[in-house]
């Protein structure tokens, strides 16, 4: 399930939320994480693989997370910009049939040139199934004319229909976790290309999993970290595949 909503945010709450991810950027750190594969995959830019023998995410990021329903400690550590932004996102998933909707983690992202958001799917969240684990983000930069390049794309489960949206300010998406998705090339930034983040689910049956416990990039089979330049980062937040018995 995908759903985009344009000019989800009123202006004022829009330009609050815009600053604040200015504040936030100064203590960002660099998220890097660095997937081999087992066998050499065939190039295909069309579908966000863009070398045979590896899968990379690398951006800026402030992150906040906790055990179970990070609502009210988001708000408390975020401020009124973040209230506002996720009571309007919560009562949007009431109106699409979640009405236990809750919050994983919450984030500010930040790209530029160097950025990298190859093909990827993300996990369950404290084993919720699929159809009740949502990622989102809302672009909160400025104008993004569509030659910077850096769209974002989701792939349908079922066919080859593969959306694409422009990085537009105000434009909200919020995707099941299994869709495979990606983000072309920024390649030129003036500004940061900026992303309020949350990952939100329901149903769950481990609500006491250790902080931002969830399974990530559940597509990609790795069976080695052999290759040149794998471990020049110290963050990695996957396993090694297959695990020895």
């Amino acid at each position: 399930m995908i759903f985009n909503v344009p000019n989800f945010l009123d202006k004022d709450t829009l330009e609050g939320l815009r600053k604040k991810s200015e504040h936030l950027y100064k203590v960002s750190k660099e998220d890097n994480h660095v997937m081999i594969f087992g066998d050499k995959v065939e190039i295909d830019p069309s579908r966000g693989i863009y070398e045979d023998s590896r899968n990379v995410q690398l951006c800026n990021r402030f992150r906040f997370w906790s055990n179970n329903n990070i609502y009210d400690e988001a708000i408390e550590f975020f401020g009124a910009e973040v209230k506002t932004t996720l009571d309007q996102m919560i009562a949007y998933f009431h109106s699409k049939g979640y009405p236990e909707i809750q919050i994983s983690n919450v984030w500010f992202q930040y790209g530029d040139e160097n950025t990298l958001m190859y093909r990827h799917s993300d996990g369950t969240i404290h084993d919720a199934t699929f159809p009740n684990c949502f990622t989102s983000q809302l672009f909160v930069h400025e104008e993004w004319p569509a030659e910077r390049g850096g769209a974002f794309r989701i792939e349908e489960l079922e066919g080859d229909c593969i959306h694409t949206f422009n990085s537009d300010p105000n434009l909200w998406l919020i995707w099941n976790r299994d869709h495979p998705h990606w983000m072309e090339p920024i390649t030129s930034a003036p500004i940061l290309r900026t992303i309020f983040g949350v990952s939100w689910f329901q149903g769950s049956t481990r609500v006491n999993d250790l902080p931002g416990a969830s399974a990530q990039h559940q597509n990609i089979l790795i069976k080695n970290w052999s290759g040149p330049g794998v471990k020049e980062k110290e963050t990695y937040n996957t396993e090694v595949y297959p695990k020895d018995e």
